[in-house]
């Protein structure tokens, strides 16, 4: 799992061989286990995450207990609870893992260090918080502007991988609507499907 990592930074981050060898050490590996809590609501958020396979997500719960999926990390994805690690506050958002997770986490304050020692890092870490930021901003236009049968479609095309691994309970709290009106899309869009390719 460490050449994961290592591809990762050389592929992505514009990494050499040397100045992975200066990354890697700050970097914990460790497996989440399905339904482990890695960060509850009110805690401080001191890690940041690089999934190398399974899942996690982020949610809240409303004063019923239900809950509302924000966000999936999967393969190749960073997690940190932006607000939370980047201010220090506490915790907006429940962490946890859907499946079995093997990421690799680094501390806010080797974070901190590693940045000074290989400065285009802060550059790529910037640039991934960025396009968080951009995605949440594009789920929420999208809750917004488009109907259940668009934002399933969006779905389907932002994360291809998650379709036929996860419950259909969490992607239809992801989008936003019950698991009985997500099967009825579903099978819209299989009829369609077969419909066209007859």
């Amino acid at each position: 799992m460490d050449n994961a990592l290592r591809e990762y930074f050389i592929e992505t981050a514009g990494l050499t061989d040397d100045q992975f060898d200066l990354v890697k050490p700050f970097f914990a590996e460790k497996i989440i286990r399905k339904g482990e809590c890695l960060l509850s609501i009110g805690e401080i958020n001191k890690y940041v995450y690089f999934v190398i396979g399974g899942c996690l997500r982020t949610y809240t719960t409303d004063s019923r207990d239900k809950e509302y999926i924000l966000r999936f990390i999967a393969t190749n994805e960073w997690l940190a609870e932006v607000g939370g690690y980047m201010q220090q506050e506490a915790s907006s958002v429940y962490i946890d893992a859907i499946l079995d997770t093997h990421v690799f986490a680094i501390h806010r304050s080797d974070y901190d260090t590693l940045s000074n020692i290989v400065p285009s890092l802060r550059a790529h870490f910037q640039s991934v918080m960025q396009l968080n930021y951009l995605n949440t901003q594009k789920r929420l236009a999208l809750s917004l502007s488009a109907d259940a049968k668009e934002r399933y479609l969006d779905f389907m095309k932002t994360q291809p991988a998650l379709i036929n691994t996860l419950p259909i309970s969490m992607i239809a709290s992801y989008i936003g609507i019950v698991p009985e009106s997500l099967s009825r899309i579903r099978k819209q869009l299989t009829h369609r499907h077969s419909r066209l390719t007859a």
